[in-house]
């Protein structure tokens, strides 16, 4: 028998968005295949998460294989993704694997039912840094290039948006604006 805190899931997304509202609980899903390398890796460090905050988070795990309409419904396009949801919305979405340390702040930010934004690695921001060098210099070395330049500054920004304060406050607002019935039940 699997421990509580790794219950599979069965239901379609309405039902879920349903029992986050009655549970009171916010639940974190991730959607994983057992042939996908970066979903193993990520395995140990996401049960030893869940286990610590099984009092006020739960974990879905749902199999891309076994629940395809699970993934359209939630218009997953790439495994690993974590997808959570609270009060009967969705609140944030990642795709991609994530560390202990990254795991850990998106399951204490569910706790609290608040949207995040996980931050890049020690190593995801050097080689997003780096490269984005890397294009800017290659850049200046084929004369002015300006779209260059301007993937470069992307790149960097990448490795750098989440200490930047002015990406922190309109990132909210513009998401609202973008996607305003975001994870609504009647959907």
């Amino acid at each position: 028998m699997e421990p509580s805190f790794l219950k599979k899931v069965r239901m379609n997304k309405q039902d879920i968005f349903q029992r986050s509202m009655q549970s009171g609980k916010p639940i974190v899903i991730e959607f994983w295949a057992t042939w996908c390398v970066p979903c193993r890796t990520m395995t140990p460090a996401l049960e030893k998460t869940a286990h610590q905050f099984e009092e006020s988070v739960e974990l879905m795990r749902v199999n891309a294989d076994e629940h395809p309409q699970a993934l359209k419904d939630f218009g997953i396009l790439g495994i690993p993704s974590i997808v959570v949801v609270s009060a009967g919305r969705e609140i944030t979405r990642h795709t991609g694997a994530l560390n202990l340390s990254q795991l850990q702040v998106l399951f204490d930010a569910a706790t609290n039912h608040q949207e995040i934004l996980i931050p890049p690695s020690n190593g995801q921001r050097v080689l997003r840094i780096g490269a984005g060098l890397a294009i800017a210099l290659i850049g200046n070395l084929w004369g002015p290039a300006l779209p260059l330049y301007l993937i470069g500054a992307a790149l960097i920004f990448s490795g750098l948006y989440d200490r930047c304060p002015i990406y922190k406050m309109l990132y909210p607002m513009i998401m609202a604006k973008i996607y305003p019935k975001i994870g609504k039940v009647s959907e």
